[in-house]
């Protein structure tokens, strides 16, 4: 019986409906209290150089704990809680290394490396792996005598702050293990091997589909009017979902028998074929009962016949239903495969191949109500096939809601709930040493994109703190071109969030690479993460590392003069000439009126001259305002491209748009 919280997720979303998949395991806990390291702690991690490096783990309190590294040796005693900690020292660059670390028992770590580590975060575009893109290595490609290994965070969510993360594997990045990195951070650690000839570990921790909320801690998002509400429902138990579980498997003992389970449906087992009751209607998912006229809590049951194929993973059969509100169980041709408590909890559940038959599987699903609205409600697209289109309903037994006990459960959406993300994969790492952080996110905010302004700054910072470096880097990566090509400055929520990420070069140590001009327009995920990779790579050469390359576009206008009609912007250095013959796009003007129109644009050194035939007095510039904008033709004489620009301060289509909780959203 599985009382976990559902095992994987779909995982990248966006309104075009592009996506993919990724599958999440809930994390456990030994009641053993023996000697436990956390899950990054492994054979073939990579320790950062020239930093304090800390140690940490668990055991009986009281109790010591001895670590020994190369000529250290290290002995600490646990506190109350059973936690220990100690610093073993600064290290030059190096391995492999061998690690000890004992008490009752003894934990014996090889393949240790010392080198430079970066924290790799965000969204789909970073979650993208070299097979997700098509991308094929060689054994030429590892021909460094340095390593690259990387370790892909188990992804979780957790209502506080978690103990540890759910789990993740090092590995060494060669032609056989290369496919299952982010792409994106795969070629931003080929770069900086290649320029700074040491080890190289990355940390991979990122969630196709995510918000930028999902990844700040409830101590950011609390001041913010929008976040306060639900961060301190979501806190309020003060317990983390392993916690929560185990009360729920305790209150369960008694509950099932005399409420949950206590019904006609599950003691005539409706979800055998041949004690199926009669009168079954149909109706088509997804869908809230109440929406249909049906005012009932309680128990409602579902069927579906179907025939194969059946999405597969490895030798198991897997059925997506998604979030359910508000429990469920499901029986797949009369076996029990599984149950989830929490309305906004993703589903899916694995069976085994012998379950299914070439033609007419029956899948049953029995959906518990207790209060409000009831159904299977998220859109079809996020799970198998037979979530589309008709299934047969039929009501169960109704429940008194004022008399029936409801146990509290975790339940909160992977993708978009505030601080779900944070607690269980970014929390945990706080004491492990990073040089810096690289991420690729913001997709899934653009619809508030000047909320998107206040929140990227604010999760930076919050970072920082947890990371206990004020000076910590943070390199991101502004959105893409992608969608139809617009030249004309109309309305672009892609265009503010692009402003917005911007708002975060305020803070030192940040720095921006463009993809404005490496995207595609049918793609919400383009190909080309080598030329992303290397933007970021380059960008901490020079900031972090100190090394001497031109890497900024000539991107900060530094003035702007208009006169006679006409604006003469001056940048911070020259541009590439443009072929002969070649149109600068992308310009557009505005008078008094705020109204936009295309402008030409002439080239000189590091100067831009603008016209609009229809605006009489230019008052304002936009530059790349776009989702897409088209071809990209202005470069730096290094080959960067002019970043996207406005001289205006005019109200964003956005401004109004900020984080509100919808029970009934993913």
């Amino acid at each position: 019986m599985n009382l976990s919280l559902p095992t994987f997720h779909p995982s990248v979303f966006n309104k075009s409906v592009l996506f993919l998949l990724i599958w999440i395991g809930c994390s456990t806990v030994s009641a053993s209290a023996m000697l436990k390291l956390p899950h990054i702690f492994r054979n073939g991690m990579v320790l950062q150089r020239n930093e304090v490096i800390t140690i940490w783990g668990w055991a009986d309190k009281g109790q010591d704990i001895t670590v020994k590294f190369r000529n250290v040796q290290k002995v600490v005693k646990t506190d109350e809680t059973g936690k220990w900690k100690c610093d073993i020292g600064i290290f030059e660059a190096g391995g492999p290394y061998e690690m000890t670390i004992s008490s009752d028992t003894t934990w014996s770590l090889n393949d240790i490396y010392i080198g430079e580590v970066w924290l790799c975060s965000g969204q789909s575009n970073m979650q993208y792996t070299l097979d997700m893109l098509g991308i094929k290595t060689s054994k030429a490609d590892f021909n460094s005598p340095y390593p690259i290994h990387f370790f892909n965070v188990q992804i979780e969510t957790d209502l506080i702050p978690s103990r540890d993360i759910a789990g993740g594997l090092w590995q060494n990045l060669n032609e056989k293990s290369a496919g299952q990195l982010s792409g994106t951070a795969y070629y931003f650690a080929k770069h900086l091997q290649s320029k700074l000839n040491v080890p190289i570990g990355i940390v991979v921790s990122c969630l196709g589909a995510t918000t930028v909320e999902t990844w700040m801690s409830a101590e950011a998002l609390l001041p913010l009017d929008a976040f306060k509400s639900t961060v301190e429902q979501t806190m309020a138990p003060n317990k983390t979902k392993i916690e929560l579980l185990k009360e729920l498997a305790e209150f369960r003992i008694d509950w099932d028998k005399n409420y949950y389970l206590k019904s006609k449906g599950m003691k005539d087992k409706w979800y055998l074929p041949e004690n199926m009751p009669k009168d079954w209607m149909e109706v088509k998912f997804p869908l809230l009962w109440e929406d249909l006229g049906y005012n009932h809590d309680g128990e409602v049951w579902f069927r579906q016949n179907f025939d194969c194929p059946c999405p597969y993973v490895g030798n198991q059969g897997v059925i997506s239903l998604n979030q359910i509100d508000d429990y469920d169980r499901v029986w797949f041709n009369g076996t029990f495969i599984g149950e989830s408590f929490g309305s906004r909890n993703f589903r899916s559940y694995f069976f085994s191949d012998s379950l299914l038959k070439e033609k007419d599987n029956l899948l049953v699903v029995r959906v518990f109500d207790v209060g409000g609205k009831g159904g299977v409600y998220t859109n079809a697209f996020w799970g198998n096939k037979i979530l589309n289109g008709k299934w047969e309903m039929k009501m169960g037994d109704a429940i008194d809601v004022n008399n029936f006990p409801i146990p509290t459960v975790p339940n909160m959406s992977v993708f978009s709930h505030p601080t779900a993300l944070y607690n269980a994969n970014i929390a945990p790492l706080s004491a492990y040493r990073f040089k810096g952080v690289i991420w690729y996110q913001g997709e899934s905010n653009a619809d508030r994109a000047a909320e998107y302004g206040a929140l990227f700054p604010s999760m930076i910072k919050d970072w920082r703190k947890l990371f206990n470096k004020p000076n910590l880097p943070f390199h991101f990566v502004q959105l893409a071109n992608y969608g139809p090509i617009d030249s004309l400055a109309g309305p672009s929520t892609w265009a503010e969030l692009r402003a917005s990420q911007s708002e975060a070069l305020n803070l030192p140590f940040t720095a921006l690479a463009t993809a404005i001009d490496v995207g595609d327009a049918l793609d919400i995920h383009p190909k080309d993460k080598e030329t992303v990779g290397k933007r970021l790579a380059e960008n901490a050469l020079v900031q972090d590392y100190g090394l001497r390359m031109k890497v900024d576009a000539p991107k900060l206008v530094k003035s702007v003069f208009f006169d006679n009609g006409e604006a003469v912007l001056y940048f911070s250095s020259r541009f590439k000439p443009v072929a002969s013959g070649i149109k600068i796009n992308s310009f557009t003007a505005a008078g008094e009126d705020g109204q936009f129109f295309p402008a030409n644009a002439i080239l000189s050194g590091n100067k831009i001259f603008l016209k609009s035939e229809k605006v009489l007095n230019l008052k304002y510039v936009r530059f790349g305002w776009a989702n897409n904008p088209g071809k990209w033709t202005l470069y730096g004489e290094n080959g960067r491209p002019l970043l996207p620009f406005r001289t205006d301060r005019l109200p964003l289509l956005t401004a109004a748009n900020i984080f509100k909780f919808d029970p009934f959203s993913f």
